[in-house]
């Protein structure tokens, strides 16, 4: 991989453009960064693609559309990072000391993926400083039991399983969407696939339960699964013991957090001590009490903590530990549990669950009867996709049923039309059929009623359902404050609801309209037999 980054600077730096040239166009399916899901036009001219060869050779290669199923986006270019380490080493030349100083500083951060370019200058230059510090540089490399992860785009092509591994460089297009232009690049777009790859969701028909995997041997996953060794960030950043690190995986898909009886401000942090798993070094596990209590992995759209999200593969190694004393578990987005694996030995063991269902979050827990303390390393995914029944903290979902999902401001309804407001994606606005409509998701937690508001039913989380007071405060009719969180129905005073099956009601909130102040149930979209059919506003 050392000379494919060296030849990948000099393959891309050779130019090429992506436009929107003239051409046929083809229909895909194109999944954005905030979990807005569309179906757009692509125009089909070809895909730019860089490859290397197994001797490190890279070769530009560009791909016809028709050929591509699935491609799959990191947020930043090979070519932008590999830029970023070049100028560092520019900068160790520089005439000011402190430029010099914080360049030596950041390739130490940085330069883990990038050890081969950086072992060139090293050979190369005849500044007595600059090798000083490179030495440095590749003296704390040396220290990494095995090198950060770094991830590629991936495209997988029609008719072949397999997953190319490479780049796209600074792909931009534009295409229209309902009378509005939107310009996609890698900066708002994480996939793109072929019409027909079915949506990534966790109601449809019975529930699927996760397999256990027992060994940690690459072929037994995706290619292109996200690995977290917990000694650096996602950027190369070095990591320090005791500090919380809930939301520094988000860049890559995650979020972690501690739950502990009687300590709610309990953080999960990387510790300094060896699972003896796949890199060694530090670890992930609850600070205070260390080593106890349950941490949590929940999965969101890369780059997006407020995006819920799912995953078919999850796993680590795990320490501290005795026989069933620490379990694996995976829950899908309505809290259900749909796997669970227990350590088999002492000492040190792998936990792996592979799941048709996506899994929304996985929980590590222990058996305090048996073994209280654990520590997780080398934790892998792959890449979480966005669940079409999940809502958003800030935005409004509209869920087609097309399975496209759209994310917007505000609606309203025009006869049989209804009128989405701001875009997330970019559109000011788009005018969707109510006959295409099958879900109404409002933001997560921001359940707004005006002071004239009326009195209505909700049904909590629990099942229960209550009669409030008419206000924008919802208080139960015995003066009990309702929190937002805890409610996912609201329908008007004197209407009836139609209840779904079993435990099928969304998770993530009401389906809901507000029509005279009065609020009644939109409709649930149906996947399969769980949820109830559309009835329209």
């Amino acid at each position: 991989m050392t000379r494919f980054h060296a030849c990948l600077v000099a393959a891309m730096l050779a130019g090429w453009a992506c436009s929107g040239a003239a051409g046929l166009a083809v229909e895909r399916t194109v999944e954005f960064r905030d979990g807005t899901i569309l179906r757009l036009q692509l125009p089909d001219g070809p895909l730019p693609w860089h490859k290397a060869s197994p001797t490190g050779v890279v070769t530009r290669e560009p791909l016809d559309w028709d050929r591509v199923e699935r491609l799959y986006l990191v947020d930043t270019p090979a070519l932008e990072k590999l830029a970023e380490i070049k100028g560092l080493l520019t900068q160790l030349s520089s005439n000011r000391y402190a430029q010099r100083v914080e360049a030596h500083k950041e390739l130490i951060e940085k330069g883990i993926h990038f050890r081969g370019v950086i072992e060139q200058v090293h050979a190369e230059t005849g500044d007595p400083e600059v090798r000083w510090r490179l030495d440095a540089v590749l003296k704390a490399m040396n220290t990494e039991a095995e090198p950060a992860e770094y991830n590629y785009d991936m495209v997988t092509l029609t008719g072949d399983a397999s997953e190319l591994e490479g780049d796209v460089g600074d792909w931009v297009v534009e295409s229209r969407y309902r009378g509005a232009t939107i310009k996609l690049s890698r900066k708002n777009v994480c996939r793109i696939n072929r019409v027909g790859t079915p949506v990534n969701v966790a109601a449809g028909g019975e529930l699927g339960r996760a397999e256990v995997v027992a060994e940690d041997k690459d072929e037994l996953f995706p290619r292109n699964v996200t690995r977290i060794n917990f000694d650096r960030g996602p950027s190369g950043e070095i990591l320090i013991p005791g500090k919380d690190i809930r939301d520094v995986y988000v860049p890559l898909g995650c979020t972690l957090r501690a739950e502990v009886d009687r300590v709610p401000d309990a953080f999960i942090s990387v510790e300094d001590y060896n699972v003896k798993g796949r890199s060694g070094n530090f670890c992930a596990a609850v600070h205070d009490p260390l080593y106890q209590g349950t941490i949590v992995v929940r999965f969101c759209l890369p780059g997006n903590a407020g995006v819920p999200a799912g995953v078919h593969n999850v796993g680590f190694w795990t320490a501290y530990i005795e026989p069933a004393g620490t379990a694996l578990q995976a829950y899908d987005v309505h809290d259900r549990l749909i796997g669970e694996v227990k350590t088999r030995v002492r000492g040190n063991d792998f936990l792996a669950l592979k799941s048709p269902t996506p899994i929304a979050y996985v929980k590590v827990v222990c058996d305090p009867e048996i073994d209280e303390d654990h520590a997780i390393d080398d934790l892998f995914f792959d890449p979480p996709v966005t669940l079409a029944e999940s809502s958003d903290v800030e935005s409004l979902t509209v869920l087609l049923k097309s399975g496209e999902r759209i994310k917007c401001q505000s609606f309203a309804r025009a006869g049989d039309t209804l009128e989405l407001a701001s875009l997330t994606v970019g559109p000011e606005r788009a005018d969707v059929p109510l006959a295409e409509v099958a879900a109404l998701m409002p933001a997560s937690g921001k359940i707004e009623r005006p002071e004239t508001a009326g009195a209505c039913n909700v049904m909590l989380s629990d099942g229960s359902i209550l009669k409030t007071r008419g206000g924008a405060e919802l208080t139960s009719v015995d003066g009990r404050k309702l929190a937002p969180q805890d409610i996912v129905a609201l329908w008007g005073e004197t209407s009836t609801l139609t209840l779904p099956e079993d435990d099928a009601w969304p998770a993530s909130g009401a389906l809901l309209v507000e029509r005279d102040k009065v609020y009644k149930p939109l409709a649930a979209v149906k996947f399969g037999a769980k949820w109830i059919e559309a009835e329209g506003l």
